[in-house]
């Protein structure tokens, strides 16, 4: 009868080492799977730090952009008030070549110098307008940026 109890308890302890075995080999296994997915987490998340350097940047670049876009607006104001400076200066002198005209004690000296005043705005006028137009050039360049 003692050989029938030891029997029985070697059965039962083979079956317990069965059991235990399998979930061993589970548990090896969750094991595993957790980790496989602990690594894909770590990428993706390596990826997403990427994609934020990306932006980032990005944002970086079209701050950039913005501000070289209001350095050509404030050129292009400044530019514009100086051609309007320019411009009623010439009106002055015109009238004032005018009147110089229409004096008749007029020196031709007189008329020359307005004149060649009124050549230097001129040529002063023709300046600030090709400014105007190279900040304006700028100013499409910059915007050109921001084109999908």
């Amino acid at each position: 009868m003692v050989a029938a109890e030891v029997k029985a308890l070697a059965e039962e302890a083979a079956k317990s080492t069965e059991q235990i075995d399998s979930i061993v080999t589970e548990m090896v296994s969750a094991v595993a799977t957790a980790n496989e997915r602990a690594r894909n987490n770590l990428d993706s998340v390596a990826k997403g730090q990427g994609l934020m350097g990306d932006v980032l940047s990005a944002f970086d670049s079209i701050s950039a952009a913005i501000d070289e876009l209001g350095d050509s607006m404030a050129a292009t104001q400044q530019a514009a008030g100086m051609v309007q400076e320019r411009a009623a200066s010439i009106g002055g002198q015109t009238q004032s070549l005018a009147a110089l005209a229409e004096e008749p004690g007029a020196s031709t000296e007189q008329s020359s110098a307005a004149a060649e005043e009124i050549a230097a705005s001129t040529n002063e006028i023709d300046d600030s307008a090709r400014g105007l137009r190279d900040a304006g050039g700028e100013l499409s360049e910059a915007l050109s940026a921001f084109r999908l």
